[in-house]
């Protein structure tokens, strides 16, 4: 049993949505040196605009169970113990409100997650050392 390869396929099951955000994200912003020039739209006479009201909104259980995939995906990720829920419920909702993520506030995600990822590494030694000693 190669734990190396076992501890390899879990960073990738849990850092896979992360991962394929981002990559998105990044490969929708590139643009090929050899592009032709953006075409910028004719303006539009008049913009119609449907009242905010008539905008479905997910029901309960929706909207639970996508905080239960977060949930699930930070607990993967090794943030389980580590999180202040109340700032990380703040922070999602500045995120959805628009608010743009600034260069200290990636760098600070970013040491987390390696926090959580080396505590889930020694979870995993100390489990893997006491499996093989049996």
């Amino acid at each position: 049993m190669d734990i190396r390869n076992t501890s390899a396929r879990h960073y990738v099951c849990a850092l896979a949505p992360t991962v394929l955000s981002l990559a998105a994200s990044v490969s929708f912003a590139q643009v090929p040196a050899d592009a032709p020039a953006a075409v910028t739209p004719a303006p539009i006479a008049s913009v119609v605009t449907a009242p905010a009201a008539s905008v479905p909104v997910a029901d309960e259980a929706s909207s639970y169970s996508i905080g239960l995939i977060f949930g699930g995906q930070l607990r993967t990720s090794g943030l389980d113990r580590t999180l202040a829920i109340d700032a990380v419920m703040r922070g999602f909702k500045e995120g959805l409100d628009g608010k743009v993520l600034g260069p200290e506030d990636r760098e600070r995600a970013a040491q987390l997650m390696r926090t959580g990822r080396e505590a889930v590494a020694v979870r995993n030694r100390a489990a893997a050392h006491e499996f093989l000693d049996k």
